[in-house]
């Protein structure tokens, strides 16, 4: 697999991310969640994307599809906190 098409998969991975995120965050402001308690979810997930797409890039090898595996599982579970502060709020 090129590096293009590893830019392409992990461009569309981020486009199939967001949704969820964003629903989380409207939920979030809505529900009148404080940033204070929603900003360091946001900078977590953004952080986690970055990493994700750097090893989207590097390639398709077991240890790093695997931590790539774990990132994404960390990135969805962030998007579940920030789900989680909307219903509590």
């Amino acid at each position: 697999m090129s590096l293009v098409n590893r830019l392409v998969g992990a461009h569309l991975n981020g486009l199939e991310a967001f949704p969820a995120w964003a629903v989380a965050v409207l939920l979030c402001k809505v529900n009148k969640v404080k940033g204070a308690d929603l900003r360091p979810l946001a900078i977590r997930f953004l952080q986690l994307r970055l990493l994700y797409n750097m090893l989207y890039m590097l390639g398709v090898h077991q240890v790093v599809a695997a931590a790539r595996t774990l990132v994404w599982l960390s990135g969805l579970a962030t998007t579940f906190e920030a789900f989680g502060l909307a219903l509590a709020a």
